[in-house]
């Protein structure tokens, strides 16, 4: 049994839960929140194909509704039983769930799985703080403040924090770092929750290292268009911090200035469109008037 089966079973702990039987899949609905808003269908392929040659070895997890169930838990294998047009599923029926509880099963089933994106995880795990009548923010500041001055944190908020963490196996640095995604513009959440996007969780931490919200999507889409590296994207972020401060980064401003030179060698003008090219041409023409009196500049200066 994987980790996130063992978490989601002990969740189940001390409620009715029935042997595995067989039902229709026609009469079960999928479930009213779904940390994973992401399913790619080659995944969703090589599960299937994996059922078939193995069989299902973990059955769905759903409570009764009316004369239907909902499904608590196994959305993938839900899909992947729909691709391979089952008639009737193996399930355990679980009763007596209230909404805590059935978030909670739902994301220890989730958050444990390699596809699940970042922003997913970070939505998922606000829905669990949210059920357990604590937002974002007063999740984030516990955090914070139990690394810098626990004596002024609330013993009950604490203890939430504490539980959900142990709950999920993670350091609260860990859960930090991922809610603090949260606080990143929708723009850039959106790059961050593309799998094949130019942005990691590490982008995003040296993002957040500036307060305003237009030069976070402006660093967001310098990464995107010249391939940043994470310790590059940090270079540009400490310049842009030192900006307008005496003793700025001079070693990052030059070291960000070359790499946006060297992008320029791979520049091919024919590609571009000749509506275009005229405009990008007076813009290198103004480059190199100021690049020139740049360089005679710092070479009187020697």
């Amino acid at each position: 049994m994987s980790r996130d089966q063992i978490d989601v079973m002990n969740l189940l702990a001390g409620k009715r839960v029935s042997p595995a039987n067989d039902i229709q899949i026609s009469r079960i609905l999928p479930p009213e929140w779904q940390p994973r808003q992401k399913f790619e269908e080659e995944k969703l392929k090589e599960l299937a194909n994996s059922i078939l040659k193995n069989g299902l070895l973990q059955p769905l997890i759903v409570e009764p509704l009316g004369e239907k169930y909902r499904l608590v838990a196994g959305e993938r294998r839900y899909r992947a039983l729909q691709m391979l047009n089952w008639e009737f599923v193996p399930v355990r029926i679980v009763e007596g769930l209230d909404d805590k509880r059935r978030i909670h099963i739902q994301i220890a089933e989730n958050l444990q799985r390699e596809d699940i994106t970042p922003i997913e995880r970070s939505r998922a795990l606000k829905k669990l703080f949210e059920a357990n009548n604590l937002s974002i923010d007063e999740a984030i500041n516990t955090m914070i403040l139990a690394q810098r001055d626990p004596a002024r944190l609330n013993s009950q908020i604490v203890l939430t924090v504490n539980t959900i963490c142990e709950m999920l196996g993670k350091s609260k640095a860990t859960i930090l770092n991922w809610l603090r995604l949260l606080k990143l513009p929708e723009e850039v959440q959106n790059m961050l929750d593309d799998p094949n996007g130019p942005l990691t969780p590490k982008h995003a931490g040296e993002i957040l290292k500036l307060d305003d919200i237009k030069r976070q999507i402006e660093i967001a889409h310098l990464i995107e268009k010249m391939d940043l590296s994470v310790s590059e994207t940090k270079e540009l972020v400490e310049t842009k911090k030192g900006e307008n401060q005496p003793g700025a980064s001079y070693k990052s401003l030059f070291n960000t200035s070359k790499k946006m030179f060297a992008h320029l060698e791979g520049f091919d003008y024919k590609s571009v469109k000749q509506s275009k090219l005229q405009d990008i041409v007076k813009e290198l023409e103004k480059l190199n008037d100021f690049i020139f009196v740049l360089l005679k500049k710092y070479k009187d200066s020697i």
